[in-house]
């Protein structure tokens, strides 16, 4: 286990229609040097009855994989955490992730949290109020 210090960030938002929540990180939290990132929890005002495994992905993180079908490296970004959303119009639950870290290698000062269906692989679009909470741990 590390001693550095983990910053935590809760941030608040409405799902959009393209599934994905935008962040625009203040100055105290702009990510400069080398970082890791990870999800600690996810709390959810359920507007709409959903069920659904959701992935979520952060544009903080790239990562390369060969695309078969075109034969080039392309950059994605990676699943840093996966739920099972269930619940219906009024529920309100919280959601414990498992404690993964990835290392931040695309900086930016606008954080972009993409949930994606696990199924489908489209981003998701359910109507409700969500909080997450990201850790943050500068690498020595």
């Amino acid at each position: 286990m590390s001693d550095i210090p983990i910053r935590s960030i809760t941030l608040k938002g409405n799902f959009e229609q393209n599934g994905t929540l935008t962040f625009q990180l203040v100055h105290q939290e702009t990510i400069t040097g080398l970082w890791r990132i990870s999800v600690k929890d996810i709390a959810i005002s359920f507007k709409s009855d959903v069920n659904v495994i959701a992935e979520i992905q952060c544009n903080l993180v790239k990562d390369l994989k060969f695309d078969n079908t075109t034969s080039r490296v392309i950059n994605y970004s990676p699943n840093i955490a996966m739920f099972v959303f269930k619940g219906k119009i009024g529920e309100k639950k919280n959601y414990q992730a498992e404690r993964c870290w990835f290392e931040i290698n695309a900086p930016n000062d606008e954080l972009k949290i993409t949930f994606v269906d696990a199924e489908t692989n489209n981003r998701l679009d359910f109507n409700s109020l969500i909080f997450i909470t990201i850790l943050l741990q500068r690498i020595k």
